[in-house]
């Protein structure tokens, strides 16, 4: 695990993602410290990762889709990237930003929002997987979804 958070250290130095409570208060990610910073990272995923035709190509065309230059952010009333500002989504792929607290807004810039998810298929997960912060709270999931 050291040599892969060495890695991401310096593969994503230059980047940043943000935690950011409805309070106000900033929880700052500096990824050039993901060693310490990034809870976890994982494949897993919806059975439908291993069995969908053309999947890993609808996540290189979602992760192509993304806008490098904006901050992309969790939105619990709407998590669905194709209609919000979470991700973005081609055919049944999505790469996006999540929070499991409802007082928590994460986000990601779009050009780190891509890294990550290049990340998570270039450290063995096929197709799908998710990449956690903030206690876990805050996940960058590419993920399988039935509809964009």
């Amino acid at each position: 695990m050291h040599a892969v958070n060495l890695l991401v250290s310096t593969l994503l130095a230059t980047t940043a993602v943000y935690a950011v409570p409805t309070n106000e208060m900033t929880v700052h990610m500096d990824v050039s410290k993901i060693g310490q910073q990034v809870d976890d990272y994982n494949c897993k995923a919806a059975p439908e990762c291993s069995s969908t035709p053309n999947l890993f190509q609808d996540c290189v065309n979602a992760m192509n889709s993304l806008n490098p230059n904006i901050t992309y952010e969790s939105n619990q009333a709407n998590p669905n990237p194709s209609t919000s500002k979470a991700g973005a989504c081609s055919g049944h792929c999505g790469i996006f930003v999540s929070s499991t607290n409802t007082q928590l807004t994460c986000q990601v810039k779009g050009d780190s929002l891509k890294l990550f998810g290049e990340f998570i298929v270039n450290h063995g997960c096929p197709n799908c997987g998710q990449f956690t912060w903030a206690g876990e709270q805050c996940a960058v999931q590419r993920a399988y979804l039935a509809q964009c």
